[in-house]
């Protein structure tokens, strides 16, 4: 009887430490700070981007531009905005795009699923199913940093460099999480004259997205917006802002944003908003002092 006792207690105390075993620390705000090559499998050298610039080892180029990514609650964004050269050698062509995930991790990989995205991202999901991995990769981390890369079979690969910038759920919020639109209502002069509700499901299209950390929040929206003839001139934009709620209000200090946010001054023109939160209900208030403007309610993720 002690023996099978025995055996029970040093069975359950494994169980146990199996269940506690910790992941690494992947979940917080990162910012691309550069690449990893590795050579037969094995880390060899760091390129570093400029300071906010990204470096492209494929062609050795260096353009002005930054990329941003959050990973917490099971859900994710990144984004990257930059500016190319034209034929002439001048900066002035935008290249940037978003993806919105969920994923989940192990102790060396990453998966993800896109279940939203800028539209010109749509070239790559003409073929996918929603619920799918669409991507993983293997990984390193150390404490702030890591590096995320897929060797290929002759041993060689090169990895995107991260540093942590922000928290998720270390310090939370009362906003910290996922956060995805509902519903939107229409208001003229104080008072509310409709109430817009769109399908939010897998694709680009109209949809908004706000991952928060414990101080920075990562904002991924796209709304159709057709031209005269039948253009869509709304690809889709992403911001990283620095947020602190203040008695009934986000106020934000706006970190990078993808080109087109900053000239449309979607956000930019509001850095302090109204908000009212219960529960897993979200409300945030784009009202101007005329009274005119919209009330956008959010439900957590």
């Amino acid at each position: 009887m002690r023996i099978i006792l025995t055996i029970f207690l040093i069975t359950i105390t494994y169980s146990c430490s199996e269940k506690r075993e910790v992941l690494p620390k992947l979940e917080g705000v990162w910012k691309n700070i550069g690449w990893i090559n590795y050579e037969e499998g094995e880390p060899t050298d760091t390129i570093y981007h400029p300071t906010d610039s990204l470096f492209n080892p494929r062609n050795g180029s260096v353009s002005p531009g930054n990329r941003y990514k959050i990973y917490g609650g099971g859900h994710s964004i990144w984004f990257y905005s930059a500016i190319r050269k034209d034929s002439l050698g001048a900066f002035n062509v935008p290249d940037e795009m978003f993806g919105k995930t969920t994923f989940s991790f192990t102790k060396d990989s990453i998966f993800e699923s896109f279940n939203f995205w800028h539209d010109k991202a749509n070239e790559y999901f003409l073929n996918s199913t929603e619920d799918e991995i669409h991507y993983s990769a293997k990984y390193n981390i150390n404490g702030d940093r890591y590096v995320q890369y897929n060797i290929r079979e002759d041993g060689k690969a090169r990895g995107e460099f991260y540093e942590r910038i922000d928290n998720y759920n270390e310090e939370p919020t009362e906003l910290t999480g996922n956060w995805t639109i509902n519903y939107v209502v229409q208001v003229l002069n104080n008072e509310v004259v409709d109430t817009l509700q769109n399908d939010y499901g897998y694709k680009s299209g109209n949809a908004n997205f706000q991952s928060f950390g414990d101080k920075m929040r990562i904002w991924a929206y796209n709304f159709k917006i057709i031209d005269s003839v039948g253009n869509d001139i709304s690809p889709g934009q992403a911001l990283l802002s620095e947020y602190e709620i203040r008695n009934d209000s986000i106020v934000d200090k706006l970190i990078y944003s993808s080109s087109s946010s900053v000239e449309g001054g979607f956000y930019a023109s509001r850095l302090s908003r109204k908000f009212e939160k219960i529960d897993n209900e979200l409300k945030i208030y784009n009202i101007n002092k005329d009274g005119n403007g919209r009330i956008i309610h959010f439900k957590k993720q």
